[in-house]
């Protein structure tokens, strides 16, 4: 998602990979190694550092290696999408687990890019001359310099600290520099990816990709976006896939590149072959680019996270005052409708013009908030974060003010631009607020904790937020994401220690920050949100296998990572991040847990709707990824999910199970097609 302005490093790079006869099809290549969404990456990454707490199933390792960013112009770390010949690299940040620097046996890895990308690269099937079935997905792209390149510490208060030994371990005991360790490296570089994390449904991120992709645009159509955004390829250079570029960073880029997904069992849906949406063409059961077959996957639920509604009070002492927006307010202010703080409060003075932030068209982030919250059905649906904002062109194609830094701070952009946008509330009245777009949940965070009277979103996550005390989160229509209540006045922790122990503590400027506890997300009173999935081949190809010994797997990690974040009267989360969809039975070991010894922990979900050529299922996800089950099929129809759910209605578990048998299997009874 962070592209490099020199696109030539980005595709040398790239054109250097896939030449490379040995990168693809390693056979020492990780247990796991993930891309998607960054809601996931620190819960991951100390799963794989910790193992299971209730289960006491062992850790991928011990130690760990994170980086992001560039070096000489060329990322970090990258996803590579195979089918591409220019902007083929999609950087982002990694963190690297692993249990032995000369010979190590277990190695997990996690690239956080977004969801929609991560999508994209892990569905991706490109033709090669490497391995033995000929076909490959995509890979990691790491940067020789991580041999000699300190560890970044991405995963904030995640064993950061440079206390390594001669073989450059962290945590070590020494005082020498972080490094990957060579061996390790060799592991990882041009290792395909076997997991795809993703905030949103895969039928849900064809669509959003379809969306943003499809021409021309019709943002001040009757209905509001109701079709097409408009960035088309070759929009900007004759053939190639456009981006969505940020209002703050000159290296942020958003590529908008079709896909696409597995065919869906479900009667009624449609068989493999390329469909159309408006002008975009894209894949189902069949790659659009390659017309190679999607292989078939397992897509596991892990956990629901709420979206944060954030603004930073420091400029209008109004705004400090303001702890909720109606939802309807908030629709009208991301679709331009309104402008000013006076329209956050209620009936107040009409105060400064406020800083509307939002996220690209493909994000995961995104679409659970337009849809869920600015689409409102009941009142608003013409609504949209598109709406009375230009439509891309070639013309005023940068939004960054000139001449600042790629890396930060973060000025108020000066020049008008139409990619992605600038506009202004009121349709251009005389408000000095912005209307501006980031690229990623970090970028977003600290766009909106730089200047004041400015309001964005973000997924939750105690590292995204923690010491990030000059904003405040709102509650929405007086609900609370975090608490039943609004205990700390929106306000974030200033410190926190023993993230990822069972010790772990909070404070904040009004005393101990309480962990939360999403109540109002477990009796379906908050607004947004989404369930949170990984997203797995059915049958690994040949390419993703491994000489690696170490016991770690890709279901296991993703049990680990929801038995750490669940919460009880006696079980303290290493990191409360979410509400885990499954978890094993208090006193389970991990034998146990692999015979179903597992507590539903969500008593509520999204109800489904036709999206991508696919049929709705709701698919309540009630038997565990096991060896002799089927995660994804529902326990009352015996049909695995599939459709859209980003605009779906909450609906509680117990009354789908009521409908459910009152109607029986020939009624067909779920709660489909039911839209928030």
């Amino acid at each position: 998602m962070k592209k490099s302005k020199l696109l030539a490093g980005s595709l040398c790079l790239a054109t250097a990979l896939l030449s490379v006869g040995t990168s693809f099809g390693q056979s020492a290549r990780p247990q796991v190694a993930g891309v998607g969404s960054s809601a996931l990456f620190p819960a991951v990454t100390i799963a794989a550092l910790n193992g299971d707490p209730i289960t006491g199933a062992a850790a991928c390792g011990q130690f760990i290696w994170t980086g992001g960013g560039f070096v000489s112009g060329v990322a970090m770390a990258a996803g590579v999408d195979p089918r591409l010949t220019s902007n083929a690299s999609e950087p982002g940040n990694i963190s690297i687990v692993y249990d032995n620097a000369t010979t190590p046996e277990s190695v997990c890895v996690y690239l956080s890019v977004d969801s929609v990308v991560g999508q994209r690269l892990f569905f991706a099937q490109a033709t090669t001359s490497t391995n033995s079935t000929g076909v490959q997905n995509g890979f990691i792209s790491l940067n020789a310099a991580a041999e000699s390149t300190a560890s970044e510490g991405k995963i904030s208060g995640i064993t950061d600290t440079a206390t390594c030994d001669s073989t450059h371990e962290n945590p070590g005991t020494g005082t020498s520099t972080c490094y990957l360790p060579s061996a390790v490296y060799n592991v990882v570089n041009a290792a395909n990816f076997n997991v795809a994390f993703t905030d949103i449904r895969p039928e849900d991120g064809i669509f959003a990709t379809n969306r943003a992709s499809c021409a021309p645009a019709n943002p001040a159509s009757t209905g509001g976006i109701s079709t097409c955004l408009g960035y088309k390829p070759g929009l900007y250079v004759g053939g190639q896939y456009p981006a969505v570029l940020s209002s703050y960073n000159s290296t942020s880029f958003a590529n908008v590149v079709p896909y696409g997904i597995p065919t869906s069992p479900i009667p009624g849906s449609a068989g493999a072959g390329i469909y159309s949406f408006g002008s975009a063409s894209y894949g189902i059961g069949e790659d659009p680019i390659s017309s190679l077959a999607v292989p078939a996957v397992y897509t596991i639920g892990i956990g629901a996270d709420p979206v944060l509604v954030i603004v930073n009070p420091t400029g209008d002492t109004q705004l400090g005052a303001v702890t909720n927006v109606n939802s309807h307010v908030l629709s009208q202010l991301y679709s331009g409708w309104a402008a000013y703080v006076g329209d956050l409060n209620g009936g107040g003075a009409r105060g400064n013009a406020l800083n509307v932030i939002q996220r690209e068209p493909t994000s995961g982030t995104y679409n659970t908030f337009e849809w869920q919250g600015i689409r409102d059905r009941d009142a608003l649906y013409g609504n949209s974060q598109e709406l009375n904002i230009a439509a891309p062109s070639t013309s005023s194609y940068q939004c960054y003010t000139p001449g600042s830094s790629s890396s930060g701070p973060f000025p108020l952009p000066t020049v008008a631009c139409q990619n992605p946008l600038l506009g202004y509330g009121y349709s251009g009245s005389t408000s000095t607020g912005t209307h501006t777009r980031a690229i990623g949940t970090g970028e977003m965070v600290t766009a909106v904790s730089s200047f004041g009277d400015a309001i964005g979103y973000a997924f939750w996550g105690l590292p995204s937020f923690k010491g990030k005390t000059a904003i405040k989160y709102l509650t929405l229509d007086g609900v609370d994401p975090l608490y039943a209540n609004y205990p700390t006045g929106g306000l974030f922790p200033s410190a926190c220690t023993g993230i990822g122990t069972s010790s772990i503590a909070c404070t904040y400027s009004g005393g101990t920050w309480p962990l939360p506890t999403f109540a109002n997300i477990l009796n379906g009173g908050y607004r947004i949100w989404s369930i949170l999935r990984a997203v797995r081949d059915k049958t690994a190809p040949s390419y993703q296998t491994t000489t690696l010994t170490g016991t770690i797997t890709i279901d296991g990690l993703i049990q680990a990572a929801q038995d750490q974040a669940f919460q009880s009267s006696s079980f303290v989360p290493r990191i409360p991040d979410f509400v885990p969809y499954l978890v094993c039975n208090n006193g389970s070991t991990a034998a146990t847990c692999a015979a179903s010894a597992f507590t539903f922990n969500l008593p509520v979900f999204r109800s489904h709707s036709g999206q991508s050529q696919n049929y709705p299922n709701n698919g309540l996800d009630l038997i565990p990824p096991t060896a002799t089950s089927n995660p994804g099929v529902s326990l009352y129809t015996g049909l695995p999910e599939s459709g859209g759910e980003m605009n779906g209605a909450v609906v509680s578990v117990a009354s789908e199970a009521a409908y459910v048998n009152y109607g029986g299997p020939s009624f067909e009874a779920e709660y489909y097609n039911v839209q928030q």
